[in-house]
């Protein structure tokens, strides 16, 4: 595959890095083109062709790299040079994929492999999955991405009595469903108010601003589904390096409105730790 651009030297080094294999043939000096070669013996082979015309129009034909984690791949080529297209993770026909571009601007997509769920009975214990417990909220995880071929993740939020469980705040890639298994949950839809019983679902979409809290006092227990998959990792990630909250909610396309909440907890009797 032949792909015209400026510098065949940094193109190549960049792809070469992005694919994990090595800058083969140049030809020309100054180099005019320049070889990486193939990921698989017997694959295709990527060159670099110096061209004087700059790229004007979006390219017909792209490469698809395939990865186990996508936000975490394209964060490591953002780190590369490459750049992150706007706008969230694209959801289609069971895939998921996030649009970038190479430093001279051809579009190429980072997508999560397809490798299928577990087959075969599986049941997950009431004392199973990993736990951790961050300074308002309770996360035990029970279903992740690689169980469910990215479709979803599942977790259970245990929320101490009156504690506000989140911020205010909003998602651009996954919609989030809560349902209460055990006291009453309070939660903030855009600008409504609602209350959740036991048995009780409240639908989160992405892009509305929200947050939730027990709003009893006694023990509040809630599901947490998340679709598609990933946003789960988040929490693991802001555990162990709670300093770095505000870049980590970046990466996973999260917006977070402080400035509400002291007026939230006083409406409502709640505890939140930066109020």
């Amino acid at each position: 595959m032949q792909v015209d651009c400026a510098d065949p030297v940094a193109l190549a080094g960049f792809w070469a890095r992005v694919l994990g294999t090595e800058v083969h043939d140049r030809f020309g000096d100054p180099p005019h083109y320049v070889s990486v070669t193939p990921t698989a013996p017997g694959g295709p082979w990527l060159s670099f062709q110096r061209v004087q015309e700059p790229k004007a129009v979006k390219n017909r034909v792209h490469l698809d790299i395939t990865v186990n984690d996508v936000d975490e791949a394209c964060d490591r080529i953002e780190a590369l040079g490459g750049r992150r297209v706007p706008g969230p993770a694209f959801h289609e026909y069971g895939f998921r994929w996030h649009v970038m571009t190479d430093p001279e601007g051809n579009e190429f997509c980072v997508v999560l492999e397809r490798r299928g769920a577990p087959t075969g009975p599986r049941i997950v214990r009431s004392a199973d999955g990993p736990t951790i417990e961050l300074a308002a909220v309770g996360v035990r995880f029970m279903v992740g991405g690689a169980d469910s071929d990215g479709g979803f993740a599942l977790v259970e939020h245990p929320i101490p009595p009156r504690h506000l469980a989140a911020p205010i705040h909003r998602h651009s890639r996954e919609d989030e469903y809560s349902y209460v298994l055990e006291g009453r949950m309070g939660a903030l839809l855009g600008d409504e108010v609602v209350f959740a019983e036991t048995g009780d679902l409240a639908f989160k979409p992405r892009d509305q601003w929200h947050t939730f809290w027990n709003a009893g006092d006694g023990p509040c227990r809630i599901l947490e589904i998340i679709s598609p998959a990933g946003f789960e990792r988040y929490f693991e990630e802001i555990a162990a390096t709670p300093g770095a909250r505000p870049e980590i909610g970046a990466r996973y396309g999260l917006e977070v409105d402080l400035e509400r909440v002291a007026q939230l907890c006083d409406d409502h009797g709640l505890w939140f730790p930066t109020v």
